[in-house]
């Protein structure tokens, strides 16, 4: 269909849309009862009112407005800006990024060489300052050759030993508690972040009170495991020089219940029932978000409360030396 044939229907489609729309009826006008008046003749009428000649729609500008949205001219034009401005879009898009510098494993093979034999260790639920958590390392390693201990801000340490093997032996030798909260400890890895990681439980010591002699030997771990896994228990409840209470090491979840007392059956099938105490619980803070207390037992609240006195104290002292202008 050729370019002339276009414009010729598209006009005779525009005379029919003229038409039809003067052929509408006034609705309004029936509804009020007046004679039908169709919309030229509505429109011709205002004209006539205010004085101002009425718009002719012309056949000229009917083939104006048909030059003006022919489809083959827009997409000649589309064609032509492409043609201009394509090559320059292309070439963003090809574009590479800057090369970033690459770091060799020649670079980094003699750090990770010298970190092979360290740990990582943290205290859960506290953050002493460096000079105390020295003394302490130094104290339960004193057997093995500690090479350097270094230290983080978040509260993770670093103990780097003269050979592998002493840093394995250090990794198998059990649980270690700083005021009866334990010390996490970990294998130091190259890519491992060093920050203190999400644990799901904690080792402690708990205290059995009460507790019958017979029940002292084999009954002892399965008894501990009412209240969290067995772990071991101390050397004088092995020995049975302390029989007050037996002290045992459990593993405990965090967000777990805590029982004052747990029940069983002894052999005879009479119910027994002994009190557990706590030396350290591995609860979470609502106020700081911490592990090893309790809100009510939080130093934020602390720290509040001396601010308040001391605000409450210095009003004082201003009442007392400036009564009148507090009355």
């Amino acid at each position: 269909m050729t370019k002339q044939t276009n414009k010729s229907i598209h006009k005779s489609h525009t005379s029919a849309r003229l038409n039809t729309t003067a052929a509408i009826p006034n609705e309004k006008a029936k509804l009020l009862g007046q004679p039908d008046v169709d919309e030229g003749q509505r429109f011709k009428h205002m004209h006539e009112v205010n004085d101002i000649p009425a718009i002719v729609f012309s056949d000229a500008i009917v083939e104006d407005c048909e030059e003006f949205s022919d489809p083959d001219e827009e997409n000649n034009q589309d064609e032509a800006w492409f043609q201009v401005h394509g090559k320059n879009i292309i070439q963003i898009i090809d574009e590479e990024p800057e090369p970033l510098l690459q770091i060799t494993e020649d670079d980094v093979q003699s750090e990770i060489d010298y970190w092979q034999q360290a740990v990582v260790g943290f205290i859960v639920g506290a953050n002493p300052p460096w000079q105390v958590l020295e003394g302490f390392l130094q104290r339960i390693w004193s057997k093995y050759v500690i090479d350097k201990i270094s230290f983080l801000p978040n509260g993770v340490s670093l103990a780097r030993f003269q050979s592998e093997e002493m840093k394995q032996a250090v990794l198998g030798s059990g649980h270690f508690l700083f005021d009866n909260k334990p010390l996490i400890l970990k294998a130091w890895q190259p890519d491992v972040e060093l920050t203190k990681e999400v644990i799901k439980s904690v080792p402690a010591l708990i205290r059995i009170h009460k507790l019958p002699l017979k029940f002292w030997g084999k009954s002892l771990p399965k008894i501990a495991s009412l209240v969290g896994k067995y772990v071991k228990s101390d050397s004088p409840t092995d020995s049975k020089t302390r029989l007050g209470f037996a002290r045992v090491m459990v593993e405990l979840q965090l967000g777990q219940a805590f029982p004052n007392s747990i029940k069983f059956l002894d052999e005879k099938l009479n119910v027994m029932t002994v009190d557990i105490e706590y030396e350290w619980k591995p609860s979470v803070c609502t106020k700081c978000k911490q592990i090893g207390h309790e809100k009510e037992q939080c130093r934020k609240n602390t720290q509040q409360k001396v601010r308040r006195c001391g605000g409450l104290y210095k009003n004082l002292l201003q009442c007392l030396s400036h009564p009148s202008k507090h009355l």
